[in-house]
């Protein structure tokens, strides 16, 4: 299967998302359930949609078997919690891999510094 192109990329290879205009209920990202999962300093997520439909947040390539990282399975009691965020991001009408709340605390600037890396969460899409 090929993978969508969208044209509105073309020129800079991003799109700047509008902001959000209705009203979101703080209960709705406090009330998930967070896990540990160490990328950069320190972090918490809370996952809405995953490989297997789990509150993990392991890359698709660590499922069995490996896939590429869309076909997200969404998580029913996290979007019950949150069902605006989920609404959020289904809205798009991409196909979803990982989607998941990010809890960030502040880091000091050699901090952010040292924890800056670059991710492979897509090594299995073409």
């Amino acid at each position: 299967m090929s993978h969508y192109r969208m044209t509105i990329r073309e020129e800079t290879g991003y799109v700047v998302l509008d902001s959000y205009g209705g009203v979101l209920d703080p209960v709705e990202w406090q009330s998930l359930e967070y896990v540990d999962w160490k990328s950069s300093g320190d972090t918490r997520f809370a996952p809405l949609a995953s490989a297997q439909g789990q509150i993990e947040c392991n890359g698709f390539w660590h499922a069995d078997p490996p896939k590429a990282d869309k076909d997200g399975i969404w998580i029913p009691s996290q979007v019950a919690k949150a069902p605006t965020l989920a609404r959020r991001a289904q809205g798009v009408g991409a196909n979803v891999g990982r989607c998941r709340v990010i809890e960030l605390q502040p880091n000091s600037y050699a901090d952010a510094l040292y924890n800056s890396h670059l991710d492979d969460n897509n090594r299995l899409n073409p």
